[in-house]
């Protein structure tokens, strides 16, 4: 049982999902995996409840989880940086930020700043799932995982929970350098970070979401963005 954490390495697992029911033969075949996963596998909140709690008592369950800071850069590189992408939760942070902020992107192609980003993360509810605290998404505190895995030691955490699961040998996680976004490094967070206010920093760093994520999960502010707020 895999709990989804978006930003996360999800992607990656479900194509792995995929290749470990025998659905296809290659990560690299599937083209649009969120569709497919939706298609092919079910939540557990969907299964009746003696089954539900059989699984929660006798399956492997595990999550991954990234630092928060960086998790948060990444959902806005990846779902507002590129001008070309209009979705549904870009459209709805344009609209909240044009009702609610004196300086709001001017129209559905104008881009949103990562400050402005933050000043919706920070304001605005609920939260989408690309960037909601993970602690709020998996419950850790109520379901009992056997295993949590981190980003940033992605590969080899990955490999261990295929060979606890008795994968294939074949079987091994995505090569990690091609991971798109690349908001894990110092240089793309200090550059991005600087862009934020001492206030907007300060905000930020007590999120009850945030804070939360970070004392479950042994994170801390990375070094690179640190400054005195």
């Amino acid at each position: 049982m895999y709990c989804i954490v978006p930003k996360a390495s999800c992607t990656s697992w479900k194509r792995l999902f995929a290749v470990l029911h025998g659905l296809i033969d290659d990560v690299d075949e599937l083209k649009h995996p969120h569709t497919f996963f939706r298609t092919h596998f079910i939540w557990v909140s969907q299964l009746p409840l003696a089954k539900r709690k059989k699984v929660l008592r006798t399956y492997t369950k595990f999550l991954f989880v990234r630092n928060p800071y960086s998790r948060i850069l990444s959902a806005y590189r990846d779902k507002f940086a590129d001008l070309k992408l209009i979705s549904s939760w870009s459209l709805a942070a344009r609209q909240w930020l044009r009702e609610n902020t004196p300086d709001p992107p001017l129209g559905n192609r104008s881009k949103v700043s990562f400050a402005q980003f933050v000043t919706y993360y920070l304001q605005a509810s609920p939260k989408n799932t690309h960037w909601e605290d993970m602690n709020k998404l998996c419950d850790p505190c109520t379901v009992d995982y056997d295993f949590i895995g981190y980003y940033e030691t992605l590969k080899p955490d990955s490999d261990y929970i295929l060979n606890l699961i008795g994968a294939p040998n074949s079987t091994r996680f995505p090569d990690p350098q091609k991971l798109p976004t690349h908001s894990s490094s110092d240089d793309i967070l200090r550059r991005f970070y600087s862009r934020l206010s001492d206030e907007q920093l300060k905000r930020l760093s007590q999120t009850e979401g945030l804070t939360t994520d970070l004392e479950l999960f042994n994170y801390s502010m990375p070094e690179a963005i640190k400054r005195e707020i």
